[in-house]
């Protein structure tokens, strides 16, 4: 997909002068600036503005893949100082 933007000819230079600074073409500048953009824009929409924690904790979980889940501690619950601030653990 191509898109053509109009650009004021000061902000072309400086956006020309950017992907200079970090070796890339212009092409892969502007892609590599939009998608960090779209990213700092999906984290906005998932903050836990309206939420409370535990339904953000389950909204976020939910969305792990089971592989991930099953690396979790067993004794997660029982531990978590232990898992959280690195105290030792209590039960043995």
């Amino acid at each position: 997909m191509n898109v053509t933007i109009d650009l004021p000819e000061e902000l072309i230079k400086d956006i020309q002068f950017e992907a200079e600074l970090e070796e890339l073409s212009l092409d892969e500048w502007m892609h590599k600036t939009l998608k960090r953009q779209v990213w700092r824009r999906e984290a906005y929409d998932r903050r836990p503005s309206s939420l409370n924690i535990a339904d953000f904790i389950l909204r976020e979980v939910s969305e792990l893949p089971p592989e991930e889940l099953e690396k979790g501690p067993e004794d997660g619950a029982l531990e978590h100082d232990h898992y959280i601030y690195g105290t030792p653990k209590k039960y043995q």
